[in-house]
Order: structure tokens, then C-alpha cells, then sequence
């Protein structure tokens, strides 16, 4: 069934045409002529014009973009002597096009294929309406779609016409609306008949559209799988499904033991929990019984304790009563020698005496101290130095230092003196304190202030800091306050020569050099705060400047050559421009004569104006620098000078206050009516003459009697006293003993009536516990009894960490039981997972812990074993036998390809298939390939004797099946292919070498030649010519190809495209003519003149073959 009319209606530049063809047929004609458009036709009406599968006009240099079954069908050309587009010409704008193919067997049968296509200019596609089939003894032709008018010009039919037209000429045609149903028909008719072995369109397009565009092969293997070896998949859906449920049930094993592992730690969690429980219950009891025995023993002691304390105090009450009768006794007879005492007249005179001699000691001790005061204040006075002048007798100073510094003092002269400095010092007291004071301390206090002002200049300057002044850092202040960025001309600019730097900032001035700028757009609102702010703090602000930078352009670079301005340096337009406009007219010189006649400074600080001549005190310390060291060390000089002045100061400042303070006290003890020296000292001696009078008398008086008895009296009143503190001691012991004795009472009633009761109940309560166990208490008594000792404590201690230890391993039991539920492993009210129902909940565990062990484990595994059986049977009989039978398909095909190829010489070359075991699968391949079927069907278990490696693969396979199974189910996928190239060296000799290694290098020529045989080979396998050579078309659409071949190499390749049952249609340029023809059976000429393409065909008969072929000694030897 071989192609033997091509029919074009309506399709690019030909008129409607019937292009009639035999066996191998070239298409012969210049770039353009729309030899290409034929192939592009062919492909439209095998695939029914569906554009994946169809390669339009690949080598055509009249391609571009715009090729298309629209382009085709309205006519679109790009004409060669006009510029523009192809779609700006074109023959149609709106049209119906008709493309047939004409097949032909051997016995004559035909089998005709069209399409009927619609396309408007207007529409962004072409729309196929008719795509049919038929078989009969006739052909196609054009007249069949057309109208033929006497004048030679035709109509179009309709598509509708030309279904029910065809039927009237016996056209037994069947329509399909699907392409797929369409291209179906098309595999049958054209192909294989058995259903086996239908064409796939996908690999017949493909590798129709790589013969097409003659693409180099720069992946042999994957070319080879895809476009030679024919699809053979074997069916492993039992494979997968056995292997899947096996899966399933090795899941449900798993789950069946994850449950039981789950299970475990929330069993033992409970029973661990329900252990401590009972512990904290027995170690309660232990507590309560051992209390319960230590109150009856307390109770038993404070009993005792209270009856000791009570004779205690009876014998102290007592004691007590004995002390005040005896007492009592003594203190009348006390009473009586006091009477006696009392009433006797020479007692009374010597305490008369006594009471005199007293008085007169006390006067003295005043005297004493007063004449002390008088001293000490004295001899201050006469030490006194004064350091300014005061209107004091001096001479009275001295006489009192001399009057004082006597051995025995002249109290008269004493006074005298005291009498002269009084008046002149209450006189001049005041003026010296003012006067002296108030100078000492105006000079210190400025000194101060110059000490502070410089010590922050050194230390502003060590940070880096400009050296500001007050009143220019506190404009500063405020404008940075309200937003605005400011900064001082001293920050901003230096002076670059040190020698002229007096001179200029003498001119500048401190307020010049602390002028302050800001942005052009902050000017007026600087200046408003500005004149906020003298308002506010008045006269403190005068003389701080603000530079009206808005003029900053107008000043910039405005200076004369000479003039000061050229020493200033400054990255900030703004102070540059102020500097430049202060400076810019005041030249530097050096004379007299150029004072005279410029305005200028000189070095030493004279300047010169428009109408004076004066000069300026020069600084000695700088703020246009931009080192600091010098300034610091003038300025550290200074503080260093005020700090020895002040020093000074303060020395006289403390003499000063120290000689106010004696005279002031001086002046204040003589205020107080202080008696005078001389009278102290008469007073003193007539004390001490009375007093020895009053001593001679009391020696007169007999006191012998009295003096007895105020012994005794004496003596009663210790005793008295004695007798007090043991009675006051027995009333407090009594007491003492009274109050223990009653709160040992109250301790004993409540530990009777209120702490032995509750304590005896929590035990009688701890007995009627689920959890009470009296073998536990036994124990855990036993083994505690010598840890506890008498710390009863320890038990409830122990019984709080058993009560801990119970709630974390219930919490986490409780915890691992809920997630356990939450798998729907059971169902279980969550209410009852609950500390009071760990019984239940223990006993419940158990039960479902045994059901899963008898009703799910072992029924899963038990499946899983079956399962496992299912899938070796399903391994041997679906994969290891099917595939070993694709192995022997695949190299079947290989030899008959081979065989074909064998002793074929295309370019001094000739070609052989080869394939090689991948090396991830090749322990699968040869363990398949060395198993034969009676080896699978005995094996009871194929996987035990199974390598390992054998299995891993396997389970790979098997496992990504599941995402695609093309790998596990397509025997080509184990392989990796090549084609072994073997050269002609000589007539005894040749190489050979691999065609994957070939295409990185050689000759054109030599990488075509194995393109064409795998071309043609993979045709073959698409058209399935190699089985059924007679029933398949085998068309091979090749466009502009063997441009690199001899004509005994071309002549070879297309004779290799008839053996394996192809039939090659190709596109020429017009100069290859004369190398093609003699290989064609039919030779096709297109010739484009304007808007027309001319077509004429030459089909060589067999008597122009055999002419040719003797002509020709390369086609004679190649036959």
C-alpha cells in the first residue's frame, strides 16, 4: 500500500492538481517554489490537521512563523521582488480547501484519505470540517472538489456538496468528527490491519517531524528506545495490587503492634500510678497511727509537767508569805531609830553643818567653771592676729597675754585689759566682719567662675568640642530645640597659615568666629527664635550673629587675590561664602606705606580701614584651628595660676573666719553679766575660810550614840532590801509556775478534745480506703522505721512524692491514652479518664491489650503471609515471564533491524544496533534472563532464593510504580543503546566505533549517514514496515536532505529505505537534480512565476531505470 496521487485544492499557489507520483519520488525546484508545501500537505492529511503532530515546512527558507494551515489554505506568499511580510500577499482571503493522498497496493486496491478545511483571513485559525476515509478501485482527483468552466476557470465546492458529490461517484466514504477516530481509520487502513500493531501517532509524527528537520542525533540511546524499538508494555496491575495489599496488611501489622506498643507504657504508666497511690495511702496511715501514739504520750507527759509546776508554785506562794512577816518586823523597828535619830539635837546640828558645806561646794564648782571659760577665751584673745586694720589697743592684747601668762594671774590687770578691748571691740567688731569678709569673698568667687569657664574649655576641647560661648551655645540650643540643623563658623572652617591666625580672628572677632549657619530655607524662622529668645532672656544673647545664607551665592569666591579670604578653608558652602565676604576685601600686608593706602591687617594686629588706622588686641587662643593642643595649653596655664590664687584666698578666707568667730564669742560672753576676775577670786577665798569654820565645829560635836544607830538603821534597810527582791522573785516564780502549769492544762485538753479526734478519724478514713493494703504498710514501715527516727514528717513527706509520682505517671498515661483514642483505636468515654476510675481503666486496658493480640495481630499476620504468596506468584507470572519475553522481542527486533543493515555501506560505513543492560538493573536482567519459566513455577517462594540485590531493584521498581509505572512496565527502559559504526579502512581491513562517541566529532558527511539509517530505521518501527512491508504505507517525508552524501552513499541509504519498506518522498534544491534522479522513481518539478507555482511531473518506467543504472557504474555496483 504505497502513495501514488497527491490531490491539492486550494492549498498556497497551485491551481487545483492532481500530482501523480510511483515509488521513491524527489521534489525538484528553487527556495520558495513550494516544493516544501507538498510535504507540509501530506503530514495535514495524515494526521487530520492536527497541529501536534504535524512539522510544518522545516527547511523551506520562505518558512518564518507564519507557515500554517491557514497561511497554506488563503495562499500566503512572500513575493522575491517585494519587500513586506508573507501575510501581506495572499491569493484568498476567504476559502475551501480540499488535500487528498491516493494509496495503491499491489493487487490494485485503493485507499483514498482527505480533509476538507475553512479558513477566513479574519479568524485566527483554520478549521478542518471533513476528514474521511474510503477504499475502492478508483482514486481521488481534483475534479472531484472542483467545478471546471468552459473558459477554463473553476468553482469550489462546499464542503456539504462534495459529501453528497463523492457518494454519487461511488465514493463509499466514511466522515469522522474526532481526530483520534479519524487518524484510527487512517492506522488501519494504511497500516497493519491487526490491532496489535496499529500506528501510534505520537511516535509516527515525531519521527516523521525529526526526518523533517534532519536534526542531528545527540542522544543515541534515548533516540533508539523512543523512535526504533516498538512500545511493548507488559500488564503488572496484579503485580502492584498483590504488592500493595501485601503493604496493606504489612501496615495493619505494624499498626496492630504500634497499638500494643502504645498500650504498653499507659498500662504500666497506670499500674505505676495506682503503686503510688497505695504507697501515699500507707505512708498517711503510718503517719496517722505513729501521731495518734505520739499525742497519747504528750498528753501523758504535760500531765506530769503540770503537776510539778503546780508544787512549785504552792512553795513559792510560801516563800513569799515567810519574807513579808519578817518584813514587816524590821521595818517597824526601822521606823522607831529614825524617830530617835530624828529627834536628837546633835544630829540635827551635824546635818545643818553637812548641808552648809555642800552648798558652798557647788558654788565653787560654778566659780570654777566660769574663771575656766574667762581662760580659755582670754588666751585666745591674746593670741589673736588680725591682717587688717582695726581700731583695737594692741597694747591691751599684750598686757593680757602677760597678765595671763604669769604664775599666779593678775586678776586686777586681767580685768583691766578685758574692760579697754570690750569697748573698742564692740565698736569696730561689726565694720572688721563686713568689710574684710565681703572683699575675701567677691575675689574668691571669681576666681571660681574663671576656674570653671576654663576647666570646661580644656575638657570641650579634649572631646573634640568647638570652644563656644555661653551665649552662643544657648542660641544653639534653642534652634536645634525647634528642628533646626546649626552649626558655628569655628566648627565649619579653619585658617590655613598659623602666622596670619591672630590677625584674622582678631578681626572676625568671637562673634564672627561663632557666627552661626543654617539651611537658607531655616533663616527666617532662625532668626524668629532668635528674636524670641532675647526677649525671653534679655541682654545675656547680645552680640550672636546669624548668617543670612540666603546671599551665600552672591559671596562664594567674591575676594581679592591677596586678601585674607584665600587662607580660609571649609568644606560648607555656606561658611565659605561668609568668610569670603567678611575677608574678601582686607588685603594682608607687611608696611606702613600699605596700611596707608589699602584696606588690610598686618601680622601684629594693625588694620586699616577707609578712614583709620588702629590695631586689634590679638587673641591668644584660636577657634578657626583645627587642632586644639595649643589653646589647651594657654588655657591649662591659666587654670593652673587661678588654682594658686584661689588657694591663697581660702587660706585667709578660713584666718578671717576663724578670728570672727573668737572675737564674736568674746564680745558674747561679756554680754552675759559675767562677773570680773578680782571678784571670782575674793568670792572663792571667803567660800573656802567659811567653809573650814563650819569643818572645826562639826569635829566639836559627840556623835558616838547617833553614829550606832544609824549603823543599824543602815543595816535594817539592807536586810529590808533584801527581803524585797525574795519576795518579788517568789510572786514572780509563782506566777511563772502558775501560767505553765495552765497552758499545759490547755495543751492537754486540746490535744484531747481536737487533735487526737481528727487524727483518729483521718486514720479510720484511710482504713475505709479501696487502697488501704495493711501488707504494705507492713513494708514500707519496716523499711522506714529506722530512716524515720522520731521525724513523723518524713511520712507525709514520703506520702506527698508517692502522691506526685502517682499524678505524673497517671498525667502521662492519660496524656498517651487520648492520643491513642484519637487514632480510633477504640471507643472510650473521656469522662472516665479520670485518677477515680484507674481501676477501670486499668482493667479495660487489659482487655483491649488482649484483643488486639488475638483478633488483629494475628489475623493481619496471617494475611500478610498470604498476600506475601500472591505476590510471588504475581512477580513470576506477570513480570519475570513477561518481561523476559519483551527481552527476546527487543532483540528480535535488533536482529531483523541488523540483518537489514548487515553488509550495507553507507559512506565507507556500515551500521549494527546494540544495546547493553543498565547498570542499576542488570543483577534484575540476568537473573531474569538465567530463570526460566519451570524454575518460576517450581518455586514454592521465589524471594527466598532471590539475591538481595535482585530485591532492592525490585522493590525500587515496583515502589515508584506508583508515581510511573512506564519504567517497571516498559522493557526498553532497562537498556541503554548505541549503534556500532564499523569503517572501511581497506578491502581486509576496518574499526569500529560507537555512534554516541561518533556525533561529538567527524566529518558532516559521516554524521549524517547513521541519521539516515536511524531515520529510516525508526520509521520503520513507526510504520511497522519490518512486519508488515506490503500492508503498511511507510512514507518517509525527508525535505532538502542528503546535502552531504555521495551519489553511491545516497544511492545506498534510499535502497536501505526500500528494504526495510519505505517509500521516500523528498524535497530538492534544483541543483541537486542530477544526483537525485537517478535514485528516483519519480522526479516532480515546481516552478513559481508571481503568484502561481507550475508543477510537472517525470515517473521512470523500469526500461529508463535499467538505462540509468547502465550509465551509471556507481548505482550498477551499489545494485
Amino acid at each position: 500500500m504505497k502513495l501514488t496521487r497527491i490531490v491539492l485544492v486550494n492549498w498556497y499557489l497551485f491551481n487545483p492538481i492532481d500530482i501523480d507520483l510511483r515509488g521513491n519520488t524527489a521534489l525538484i525546484g528553487e527556495n520558495g517554489a513550494g516544493k516544501s508545501t507538498v510535504i507540509d500537505a501530506i503530514q495535514v492529511v495524515l494526521f487530520g490537521g492536527n497541529n501536534r503532530y504535524i512539522k510544518f515546512n522545516a527547511q523551506s527558507s520562505d518558512s518564518g512563523n507564519d507557515r500554517s494551515i491557514k497561511t497554506y489554505c488563503l495562499g500566503v506568499f512572500r513575493p522575491e521582488s517585494e519587500g513586506g511580510t508573507a501575510g501581506a500577499n495572499r491569493l484568498r482571503s476567504e476559502c475551501v480547501s480540499y488535500l487528498a493522498l491516493c494509496f495503491e497496493d499491489e493487487n490494485g486496491k485503493v485507499a483514498n484519505l482527505m480533509v476538507g478545511i475553512e479558513a477566513r483571513h479574519d479568524e485566527a485559525r483554520a478549521d478542518v470540517h471533513l476528514m474521511a476515509v474510503s477504499e475502492g478501485d478508483k482514486p481521488l482527483s481534483y475534479k472531484n472538489f472542483v467545478d471546471v468552466n468552459p473558459d477554463g476557470t473553476y468553482n469550489i465546492n462546499l464542503i456539504a456538496t462534495t459529501k453528497s458529490r463523492l457518494k454519487l461517484e461511488g465514493f463509499d466514504f466514511t466522515s469522522f468528527e474526532k481526530k483520534s477516530d479519524y487518524f484510527s481509520a487512517v492506522s488501519k487502513l494504511i497500516g497493519p490491519k491487526d490491532h496489535i500493531d496499529w500506528i501510534d501517532p505520537t511516535v509516527l509524527s515525531g519521527t516523521l517531524s525529526r526526518s523533517l528537520s534532519l536534526s542531528e542525533i545527540t542522544g543515541v540511546s534515548n533516540f533508539v528506545e523512543n523512535f526504533i524499538l516498538e512500545e511493548k508494555k507488559i500488564n503488572i496491575d496484579t503485580l502492584i495490587n498483590s504488592r500493595n495489599r501485601y503493604r496493606e496488611l504489612q501496615v495493619e501489622v505494624a499498626k496492630d503492634k504500634a497499638k500494643l506498643e502504645a498500650l504498653n507504657p499507659i498500662k504500666s504508666k497506670f499500674n505505676s500510678s495506682l503503686t503510688s497511690m497505695t504507697n501515699e495511702v500507707s505512708y498517711q496511715w503510718i503517719h496517722a497511727e505513729k501521731t495518734i501514739e505520739k499525742l497519747e504520750l504528750d498528753i501523758e507527759s504535760k500531765r506530769e509537767q503540770r503537776y510539778n509546776y503546780y508544787l512549785d508554785a504552792r512553795k513559792d506562794n510560801r516563800t513569799k508569805i515567810a519574807s513579808k512577816q519578817k518584813r514587816q518586823i524590821l521595818s517597824d523597828e526601822l521606823k522607831e531609830l529614825r524617830d530617835e535619830v530624828a529627834s536628837n539635837d546633835i544630829a540635827k546640828q551635824e546635818r545643818d553643818i553637812n548641808n552648809k558645806i555642800k552648798l558652798f561646794d557647788k558654788e565653787v564648782v560654778t566659780l570654777e567653771a566660769t574663771l575656766a571659760r574667762l581662760y580659755i577665751k582670754l588666751d585666745a584673745i591674746s593670741k589673736l592676729q588680725l591682717d587688717v586694720d582695726v581700731n583695737i589697743d594692741v597694747s591691751s592684747i599684750e598686757r593680757l597675754r602677760i597678765a595671763i601668762e604669769q604664775g599666779e594671774p593678775n586678776f586686777k590687770a586681767i580685768d583691766e585689759c578685758i574692760t579697754v578691748l570690750i569697748v573698742s571691740l564692740a565698736k569696730e567688731l561689726k565694720d572688721y566682719s563686713l568689710t574684710t569678709f565681703s572683699d575675701v569673698s567677691n575675689k574668691s568667687m571669681n576666681i571660681d567662675a574663671e576656674l570653671t569657664n576654663l576647666y570646661k574649655l580644656i575638657k570641650d576641647a579634649k572631646d573634640g568640642k568647638p570652644s563656644l560661648s555661653p551665649k552662643t551655645n544657648l542660641v544653639v540650643k534653642a534652634l536645634k530645640e525647634h528642628g533646626i540643623n546649626v552649626a558655628a563658623i569655628c566648627e565649619l572652617a579653619i585658617i590655613s597659615n598659623k602666622d596670619w591666625q591672630p590677625a584674622i580672628e582678631a578681626v572676625l572677632g568671637t562673634s564672627g568666629c561663632e557666627a552661626l549657619i543654617v539651611e537658607p530655607k531655616d533663616e527666617v524662622k532662625a532668626i524668629a527664635i532668635y528674636r524670641k529668645l532675647k526677649g525671653l532672656v534679655g541682654s545675656s544673647i547680645y552680640g550672636v550673629n546669624i548668617v543670612k545664607t540666603s546671599k551665600w551665592r552672591s559671596w562664594l569666591n567674591t575676594f581679592d587675590k591677596n586678601s585674607a579670604a584665600q587662607l580660609i578653608q571649609s568644606d560648607n558652602e555656606y561658611a565659605l561664602a561668609y568668610l569670603h565676604h567678611r575677608l574678601g576685601g582686607l588685603l594682608l600686608v607687611k608696611t606702613e606705606e600699605e596700611l596707608k593706602t589699602n584696606r588690610a591687617i598686618t601680622q601684629d594686629g594693625m588694620i586699616s580701614t577707609s578712614s583709620i588706622v588702629s590695631k586689634n588686641k590679638l587673641p591668644t587662643t584660636f577657634k578657626l584651628i583645627k587642632d586644639q593642643a595649643d589653646n589647651i595649653e594657654v588655657w591649662q596655664a591659666e587654670f593652673d595660676k587661678k588654682g594658686a590664687e584661689k588657694l591663697i584666698f581660702d587660706v585667709a578666707k578660713a584666718r578671717h573666719n576663724n578670728n570672727q568667730e573668737i572675737l564674736s564669742d568674746f564680745i558674747s560672753l561679756y554680754a552675759e553679766d559675767t562677773p570680773s576676775t578680782v571678784n571670782i577670786d575674793e568670792r572663792l577665798g571667803d567660800i573656802k575660810n567659811e567653809k573650814e569654820i563650819l569643818e572645826k565645829n562639826l569635829e566639836k560635836l559627840d556623835l558616838t550614840s547617833v553614829h550606832q544607830k544609824e549603823v543599824r538603821i543602815e543595816t535594817i534597810g539592807t536586810e529590808i532590801n533584801t527581803l524585797d527582791s525574795s519576795i518579788e522573785k517568789s510572786a514572780k516564780d509563782y506566777g511563772i509556775s502558775a501560767a505553765v502549769a495552765k497552758g499545759l492544762q490547755k495543751e492537754e485538753l486540746l490535744i484531747f478534745e481536737k487533735e487526737l479526734p481528727a487524727i483518729t478519724l483521718k486514720r479510720t478514713e484511710l482504713e475505709s480506703s479501696p487502697l488501704y493494703d495493711q501488707h504494705v504498710i507492713a513494708g514500707l514501715e519496716d523499711k522506714t522505721t529506722d530512716e524515720v527516727g522520731e521525724d513523723l514528717m518524713i511520712y507525709l513527706n514520703k506520702a506527698t512524692v508517692a502522691q506526685n509520682r502517682a499524678e505524673t505517671s497517671f498525667n502521662d498515661g492519660r496524656e498517651r491514652l487520648k492520643a491513642y483514642l484519637t487514632d480510633d483505636n477504640f471507643i472510650l468515654d473521656r469522662a472516665v479518664i479520670a485518677k477515680d476510675k484507674l481501676t477501670f481503666l486499668i482493667d479495660i486496658i487489659a482487655k483491649q491489650f488482649a484483643y488486639i493480640e488475638e483478633h488483629g495481630l494475628a489475623r493481619h499476620d496471617e494475611e500478610a503471609k498470604r498476600a506475601c504468596q500472591d505476590v510471588n506468584e504475581a512477580f513470576r507470572t506477570d513480570m519475570i515471564n513477561r518481561l523476559r519475553e519483551s527481552f527476546s522481542f527487543m532483540k528480535a527486533q535488533f536482529n531483523t533491524l541488523n540483518k537489514v543493515l548487515r553488509n550495507k555501506e553507507f559512506h565507507h560505513e556500515m551500521y549494527q544496533f546494540t544495546y547493553k543492560k543498565k547498570t542499576e538493573y542488570k543483577d534484575l536482567i540476568d537473573y531474569i534472563i538465567n530463570t526460566n519459566d519451570l524454575d518460576t513455577v517450581a518455586a514454592n517462594d521465589l524471594f527466598d532464593d532471590t539475591p538481595e540485590n535482585v530485591i532492592d531493584q525490585i522493590d525500587q521498581l515496583v515502589d515508584g510504580a506508583a508515581n510511573n509505572s512506564t519504567v517497571i512496565e516498559d522493557y526498553r527502559q532497562y537498556f541503554t543503546y548505541d549503534v556500532r559504526v564499523i569503517r572501511k579502512i581497506s578491502e581486509e581491513k576496518s574499526e569500529e566505533v560507537m555512534l554516541s562517541r561518533l556525533l561529538k566529532t567527524g566529518s558532516g558527511g559521516e554524521k549524517k549517514s547513521p541519521f539516515y539509517v536511524a531515520i529510516a530505521s525508526s520509521l520503520a518501527s513507526a510504520w511497522k514496515t519490518l512486519k508488515h512491508p506490503d500492508e503498511s504505507a511507510g512514507i518517509i517525508l525527508l525535505d532538502e536532505a542528503f546535502d552531504k552524501l555521495s551519489e553511491r552513499n545516497l544511492s545506498n541509504a534510499i535502497h536501505f529505505m526500500n528494504e526495510v519498506g519505505l517509500q521516500l518522498i523528498i524535497a530538492a534544491p534544483l541543483e541537486r537534480e542530477p544526483v537525485f534522479r537517478p535514485a528516483m522513481d519519480t522526479v516532480i518539478y515546481f516552478t513559481k512565476e508571481g503568484r502561481a507555482v507550475d508543477v510537472e511531473s517525470d515517473i521512470l518506467t523500469d526500461v529508463g531505470r535499467a538505462l540509468l543504472t547502465d550509465s551509471n557504474p556507481s548505482l550498477r555496483k551499489s545494485a
